[in-house]
């Protein structure tokens, strides 16, 4: 897996961030670091072990990465392994977004619908019984029940 800093290579980007990080380490004089010439070796060595396996993505990682080089020249006495690398490295967001719901536009009316006639209904203070709802597709009158268990 060679690449270069300036290559077109998918995981360029991943040993930019790499190079950089231990070249930042490289500068605090750190036990059992390689010399200055090997450290395009060692990145590589380092992308190797930690592209295996993984799937990166460059929008929600790249500041993982920098995180993790971070939190290695804070804590960190010896030259760190890749292991230690992936262990500083912050947990990754959730993807929030969600798969497009496709419907017909009769079914959209129809939860439109069904939407309308919850808010029409008066609410229920805490402990009081709530009214029968009606109309409802199954989905909605399960969350409904789920709900009135745990008023």
């Amino acid at each position: 897996m060679e690449t270069t800093p300036n290559s077109t290579n998918p995981t360029a980007w991943i040993f930019d961030e790499i190079l950089q990080g231990l070249q930042r380490l490289s500068c605090l004089g750190l036990d059992r670091q390689p010399a200055a010439e090997l450290l395009p070796g060692t990145a590589r060595t380092w992308l190797q072990a930690i592209h295996s396996g993984k799937r990166w993505e460059r929008e929600r990682d790249v500041m993982r990465f920098r995180a993790a080089f971070t939190t290695l020249t804070q804590s960190r006495r010896t030259w760190p392994a890749p292991a230690d690398f992936l262990d500083a490295m912050p947990k990754a967001e959730p993807h929030l977004a969600l798969p497009p719901v496709t419907l017909s536009p009769e079914r959209a009316q129809q939860r439109l619908d069904e939407i309308g006639d919850l808010l029409k209904q008066p609410p229920a203070w805490k402990g009081e019984a709530r009214a029968p709802r009606t109309g409802l597709s199954e989905a909605a009158k399960e969350l409904a029940r789920n709900l009135e268990r745990q008023a």
